[in-house]
C-alpha cells in the first residue's frame, strides 16, 4: 500500500529502537512532512540521520522524549533543504 499523499504522520511511543537504512526496503513516504517519533527508545544520532533517506521533504521532527534528546545529550534537529543539522 502506499502513502504517497501521506504528510503528517504520528509514531508516538511505539517503542522504536532504530531506523533501518532505506535500502531495506522502499519508501512511500516521500510526501511526509511532520514525523513524530516522541517517546520511543532512539538512541543513535545515525538513525535519525536515516529519515532523510525516508521522507526527503520533511520540515518538522519531534525526538522528545527519546534518550538521545534527555538530560546532557540533548540536542535539536533542523532540516534545510537537503541536510540535517545538528547545533552543538
Amino acid at each position: 500500500m502506499r502513502y504517497c499523499r501521506l504528510q503528517r504522520l504520528v509514531l508516538s511511543s511505539n517503542g522504536i529502537e532504530r531506523i533501518p537504512p532505506r535500502e531495506s526496503c522502499p519508501s512511500h513516504l516521500q510526501g511526509l512532512k511532520v514525523l513524530s517519533l516522541s517517546s520511543n527508545k532512539l538512541h543513535n544520532l545515525h538513525d535519525i540521520d536515516q529519515l532523510y533517506e525516508w521522507c526527503p521533504n520533511l520540515e518538522t521532527l519531534s525526538l522528545a522524549k527519546n534518550p538521545l534528546s534527555e538530560g546532557q545529550h540533548k540536542i535539536i534537529v533542523f532540516f534545510e533543504e537537503t541536510h540535517t543539522h545538528f547545533p552543538q
